[in-house]
């Protein structure tokens, strides 16, 4: 296939909040995409965020990472709320959650200085919605890729990975994320088999 970058529908992305977050989180209003008629239309280049989406996005993330920091340890799913500890407790899965893959250490240590930074700046409970906030709107958590690995020449086709596999089923389908059983079989590279493709999809 040629390679495309996916924006998340706003359905798709509410979806994801409710996913990691319960249905309680705030529903948020997203500027929708351009329409599309079958799987195979290539809208990716019509999904962009412009400076008008923008400030829609960064109000939604406000409003979730604002009503996230409110619950304290429920919503972070740690019990020691106020502590170094419930902070690793959230990022250990909402990065992975949120980015719908493993991420690096190096990764998640970014996060944790930007709460470090800001906890000292304005307090906890601000520093839990401020990396709330960019968790939300960092590209992994808004949109899904079809790139495959390495370098793709322009013009040229190819093939993409069972990450991508899994997220391109699944968000066709259900307009969630994979769950755990198709991830396991995209992390043991089971997903280029059509036979396993279709036991998911069925």
């Amino acid at each position: 296939v040629a390679a495309r970058i996916w924006r998340l529908t706003p359905g798709q992305y509410n979806n994801e909040l409710e996913r990691m977050f319960g249905d309680q989180v705030p529903r948020v209003t997203l500027p929708a995409s351009a329409a599309f008629e079958a799987f195979i239309t290539n809208i990716a280049a019509n999904a962009t965020v412009n400076e008008a989406d923008s400030s829609d996005y960064n109000t939604a993330a406000l409003a979730v990472a604002d009503w996230v920091a409110a619950q304290q340890g429920s919503a972070l799913r740690c019990s020691d709320w106020g502590t170094e500890s419930c902070i690793d407790t959230f990022l250990g899965w909402f990065l992975d959650e949120a980015f719908r893959e493993t991420v690096e250490p190096s990764v998640r240590q970014d996060f944790k200085d930007l709460f470090t930074e800001l906890d000292q700046a304005y307090g906890y409970e601000y520093a839990v919605s401020g990396i709330g906030r960019a968790v939300l709107l960092s590209p992994p958590m808004m949109y899904r890729t079809e790139l495959g690995k390495g370098t793709i020449p322009e013009g040229s086709t190819f093939v993409i990975d069972d990450h991508e596999i899994a997220e391109l089923m699944s968000f066709s389908l259900l307009d969630r994320a994979p769950d755990a059983e198709i991830l396991e079989d995209a992390r043991a590279g089971r997903l280029s088999d059509p036979d396993v493709r279709e036991k998911h999809v069925r």
